[in-house]
């Protein structure tokens, strides 16, 4: 694996926990699972949690690279999930008045 690849995979862990565990378009679902089974519940506590669950996504993620970080696929994912992680950062920098 290059360098650049294992950067780009370190993007791409943090922006699959980010999409778990912050972003509005996982949050219905983050929602049902805290109402369902409590708000002290372990599974509710782990989708809430950025460093616990980043545990697991970056078990999973660098499992999967370990068998395909030098395919093209994986690096244009891992490229793009990086990119739209950048894209998040920056516009919240650039237009702090949105939040």
């Amino acid at each position: 694996m290059s360098t650049l690849t294992a950067v780009l995979t370190a993007g791409l862990i943090l922006r699959l926990t980010r999409l778990v565990v912050a972003d509005q378009i996982s949050h219905r679902l983050r929602l049902r699972i805290a109402l369902r089974l409590g708000v002290n519940h372990p599974i509710t506590t782990l989708i809430t949690c950025t460093w616990c669950m980043s545990v697991w996504i970056a078990a999973a993620v660098c499992t999967a690279a370990w068998w395909w970080a030098d395919t093209r696929w994986w690096f244009l994912f891992a490229l793009a999930a990086t990119a739209s992680l950048a894209a998040g950062w920056t516009s919240r920098w650039l237009d702090p008045a949105e939040d």
